[in-house]
Formats: structure tokens, sequence, C-alpha cells
């Protein structure tokens, strides 16, 4: 994921999962945590498929804050979406 704090431009990587059209993550730290509630981040995953083939998605959205069982997630809306895959 790719936010800004202090306006300076952060990197944090996450663990996540895609649920109804949005991607869900845990955040640790208060820093990371202020700067996600109703702001614009980016996140990026890619991998390979079960053929070899390389993928890469992008996500431009709105984060808003969740709290479940004590844990903070953030829940990333889909915006804006681009990808591609290597055949």
């Amino acid at each position: 994921m790719a936010l800004t704090i202090g306006a300076l431009p952060v990197i944090v990587p996450v663990r996540y999962v895609v649920s109804e059209g949005s991607i869900l993550f845990p955040v640790s730290g208060d820093e990371v945590w202020r700067a996600t509630d109703d702001h614009i981040v980016a996140f990026n995953a890619d991998g390979v498929d079960g053929c070899q083939h390389l993928w890469s998605v992008g996500v431009l959205g709105r984060a808003r804050h969740l709290t479940c069982d004590g844990q903070h997630l953030v829940d990333l809306t889909v915006d804006r979406i681009n990808g591609h895959r290597e055949t």
C-alpha cells in the first residue's frame, strides 16, 4: 500500500484479502492508521499464476476504517484499477 505521511510518500507492505469489491488489510502503528482514515491510497499486488504467467494489479481508492475483534482494518474501495499479465 502506498500513502502519504507528512506530505512524504510511504510504502507499507500488507497482508490482504479481496471481499465484495473491496480490499481489506490490517495496519499497525498509529501513524499509518491515522494516515489512512478517509484518504486516497494506492495498492499493488503481483504474482505468478499456475501456468507461470506474471501478473500485476494496481488499485487507487478511498480507505475507510473498520475494527473487528479489536483489530484495526482498512477497507479500500476500488475506484481505479489497472494491471497486466505477461503470457
